[in-house]
């Protein structure tokens, strides 16, 4: 979004800013998220695992997917998932079949019901160098692990349902990847506007095969 310009998107951050300055002088102090300088949800909380880019000066991750509980139809759709992000602000995401060796990069299926996890299609967990779950704010994380929920039905067409628990691997692997990189859902700390609604790392059950400015934005923060 050109920062000059004063959009309604810029009408809606001025109206938060006046509703939140109001705030601030009831005693509570209140952060509000500039969308011209950090976007895609890149500086959100509430991230299981935290929100936080990835540890060290190389942004090079292979994502090894589990070949026990990952269908070898789905593998293709999955690496395709996590290159969406490849390129961007020097992160490289790769994907590689998983013979036995984990490495700091994890793709597996599992039923969420028995972890007691959400029934959501998928959940990613960020760690740190020691394999503790992310706190944010955090400096980086080490590790991420990425579930999919094998009791939803999984296709690699673009399909998705909330209601028949139909999920897009693409899609689905696509905005975990975004967290593994550390960015949140944009609207888990302002009120979505712009290119936020459209983004993959907006939750809705839509097709979603490409990153698009907002999402680039996120990263741009980090890396």
């Amino acid at each position: 979004m050109n920062r000059f310009t004063f959009s309604w998107c810029a009408w809606q951050t001025l109206f938060l800013r006046i509703a939140i300055a109001g705030l601030v002088l009831l005693g509570t102090t209140f952060v509000v998220v500039s969308r011209d300088e950090k976007l895609a949800g890149a500086w959100c909380t509430g991230l299981v695992g935290g929100a936080n880019p990835w540890v060290g000066p190389s942004a090079n991750h292979t994502m090894r997917i589990d070949n026990a509980s990952i269908s070898s139809a789905h593998w293709v759709a999955a690496s395709n998932g996590a290159g969406m992000w490849n390129g961007v602000s020097g992160l490289t995401y790769g994907a590689a079949m998983m013979n036995g060796v984990y490495g700091d990069f994890n793709l597996y299926a599992t039923n969420f019901g028995s972890w007691g996890w959400p029934n959501v299609p998928g959940i990613t967990f960020n760690y740190d160098s020691a394999w503790n779950v992310e706190s944010w704010p955090d400096p980086s994380h080490a590790y991420s692990q990425i579930f999919l929920n094998n009791t939803w039905s999984w296709n690699t067409s673009g399909y998705l349902n909330q209601s028949s628990k139909n999920a897009d691997v693409t899609t689905v692997v696509g905005h975990e990847a975004g967290h593994s990189a550390g960015l949140n859902h944009p609207g888990a700390c302002h009120v979505m506007c712009c290119n936020e609604p459209t983004s993959v790392m907006n939750p809705t059950y839509t097709k979603k095969w490409a990153i698009n400015s907002d999402d680039i934005g996120g990263l741009n923060v980090f890396y």
